[in-house]
């Protein structure tokens, strides 16, 4: 076809050289690629000018060596897969030289997460080589995530198999069934469900791993049925047992007598750690207190939950130190609540022996009687608050402290029970808080006034005090209580002469006191999460007596020295109060934001939550 007769080119152009098109693209073609290896080339020059520049900062100078230890003391501080997160990971992306130390050492990918996916595994498996791994393998996860477990088992020291999903039970039954020559930690917790409430059963026979796990030491199971049967002897340093209050009321977690828990606890005296959470049977008919208590002299954590004398007679039956850090929580079905008065009788010998740490905080979580439960946490330390700290800084406060020495929850399971509003008067007797200085309190208005003098009335050291939610009228009463009247000073008599002698009182006793019955000395105050136009006492709103409690306060020889009011519900009166707490020359601390009207959401907002402290305390 000539295609200069072609319609296309009826205006009498001529057609394109095709050849000249084609060497004109290849010529441009050829140009972008050299211009591409130019670019290339002066990347490469400037990442070398980079290299040779960090290569002359101080910092290069660091060796190898230290270089791994900096990178290991922050994977303790930013461990990977937490989120799907890269944590430390990210410094391997600073610069070269710290991207190849982290890679030469093989010590620092030995922390196997499977969050991050299975490539992630596989790739941190590889650059781990044959060292000894720390296996983490969380929910529902695919048959070759479990089948890489499995194969590397025989070289694994810590698994961690948390929330797992039932589907799981036949993955963990086989991985329990293959030797584990260095494993050394066991963690296993299913994931509680609702179409599945029961405890899970494995079928690995009666020892773990066939016997063929020689350095197990630290075992924490959750809700595994009758877990008694393959647990080792005499090997234990550690040892978590967590059930649920369901299933010791269905009898599932309780699957051994009296003498063979004390027969197991006795071949394992050198345990540091131990929790039996809801899996003690009831005591032996034929046990008393006779017998010789069992010596644990390495403790350093218990926690105990189940029923009140079982929990009671298993205290009774060992003996630990007094530094150990105890949780407890004990079920009452008696009326009289005499197996909580023997369970506070032990504790109050445990923490008033001589030499024993005095508490000097304090936190009570009562939220009223129709709950039938009390919460208690007592600490040898006091938070340390500056004067400039923050909102949030105050109320973090106790979360930052050590780990509380006694968390006490003593809960009523039936209607007949004891009425822990009258026992929670006695357990402030039996404690030695003598010498509280922080004291933090969310109880109901189920006490009155005077309830408060009568527990805490020994507690003349208090500085600290923070009141939460409900309770806050008969608390604001209390503190505002003066208390007795200065003693009148008695002139002296005398001697009889002509002329009478008028006596001189020094200043010091014509000085009127103002006092307090309840905490004397306290000096800061702080109400959060307190609805303060319901609450009411004697029809007087919740605003006026914290305005009352404040003034009062202030005319005191210990005035307050800082209130803050965070979170709380105050109406159309908060302009009108706070005004009036700042013309007490007081230093205020408040939030200009009025909380929502549910009252859920103000009382116990998500950053306001007591702390409560994990099972596994390591």
């Amino acid at each position: 076809m000539n295609m200069t007769s072609s319609p296309l080119f009826s205006n009498g152009s001529s057609a394109p050289d095709v050849r000249s098109t084609s060497n004109d693209a290849l010529s441009l073609l050829s140009s972008v690629a050299l211009t591409e290896e130019s670019i290339n080339a002066a990347i490469l020059h400037v990442r070398t000018l980079k290299s040779r520049r960090n290569s002359l900062l101080p910092i290069s100078k660091l060796s190898a060596e230290l270089l791994v230890r900096v990178f290991v003391s922050h994977s303790f501080q930013q461990p990977h897969g937490d989120g799907g997160r890269l944590g430390w990971i990210t410094t391997t992306h600073v610069c070269r030289r710290w991207r190849q130390v982290a890679l030469d050492n093989a010590s620092l990918w030995t922390a196997i997460n499977f969050n991050m996916g299975s490539k992630w595994a596989a790739e941190m498996l590889s650059r781990a080589g044959p060292r000894p791994l720390e296996v983490s393998l969380q929910g529902a996860r695919s048959l070759g995530d479990w089948e890489t477990v499995s194969h590397h088992l025989h070289h694994t020291r810590t698994m961690r198999l948390l929330y797992l999903h039932p589907e799981a039970t036949g993955h963990i039954t086989k991985i329990l069934s293959m030797p584990a020559p260095i494993l050394e930690e066991l963690d296993i917790r299913f994931l509680d469900h609702q179409t599945s409430p029961n405890c899970r059963h494995l079928e690995v026979g009666n020892r773990l791993f066939t016997g063929q796990a020689p350095r197990l030491s630290r075992i924490s199971l959750h809700r595994l049925a009758n877990p008694w049967r393959f647990l080792p002897r005499g090997s234990l340093t550690t040892l978590h047992l967590v059930f649920k209050k369901s299933d010791l009321q269905k009898g599932t977690s309780t699957a051994i007598s009296w003498e063979n828990l004390m027969g197991f606890i006795s071949d394992n005296q050198s345990i540091h750690q131990l929790s039996l959470d809801f899996c003690l049977p009831p005591p032996s008919s034929t046990w008393s207190l006779q017998h010789r208590a069992i010596e644990l002299p390495r403790l350093h954590y218990l926690s105990l939950g189940g029923q009140g004398i079982s929990v009671f007679k298993f205290l009774a039956s060992i003996k630990f130190p007094q530094s150990v850090r105890l949780e407890v929580h004990s079920l009452s079905t008696r009326p009289t609540g005499a197996d909580l008065h023997f369970l506070m009788a032990l504790l109050s010998v445990h923490f008033g022996a001589p030499g024993s740490e005095p508490l000097q905080s304090f936190c009570l979580c009562f939220p009223g009687s129709s709950t039938k439960k009390l919460e208690i946490w007592a600490r040898e330390t006091s938070p340390q608050k500056s004067d400039t700290y923050s909102s949030d800084e105050y109320f973090t406060g106790w979360d930052e402290l050590p780990r509380s020495r006694l968390h006490l929850t003593l809960e009523s399971e039936s209607e007949h029970s004891c009425d822990l509003r009258t026992f929670l008067r006695d357990v402030f007797f039996m404690l030695p808080i003598a010498k509280l200085k922080y004291l933090r309190l969310e109880v109901s208005d189920v006490f009155e006034s005077g309830d408060w003098t009568a527990m805490f009335g020994r507690c003349t050291l208090v500085n600290d005090i923070e009141i939460m939610g409900r309770g806050f009228n008969t608390i604001a009463k209390a503190l505002s209580t003066p208390g007795p009247p200065p003693a009148t000073a008695t002139p002296p008599v005398s001697a009889p002469t002509t002329a009478p002698t008028r006596t001189v009182v020094p200043p010091s006793i014509t000085k009127p006191v103002h006092g307090f019955y309840l905490f004397p000395r306290f000096t800061r105050l702080s109400v959060a999460a307190v609805d303060l136009t319901r609450e009411r006492a004697k029809n007087v709103p919740g605003h006026l007596l914290l305005e009352k409690l404040v003034t009062d306060r202030m005319r005191s020889d210990t005035p307050l020295t800082k209130v803050s009011i965070l979170n709380c519900k105050f109406g159309p009166t908060r302009t009108q109060t706070l005004a009036k707490i700042r013309g007490t020359k007081v230093e205020l601390e408040e939030d200009d934001t009025e909380p929502p009207a549910t009252a859920d959401r103000f009382r116990r907002p998500d950053n306001m939550h007591l702390v409560v402290f994990p099972r596994t305390c390591m």
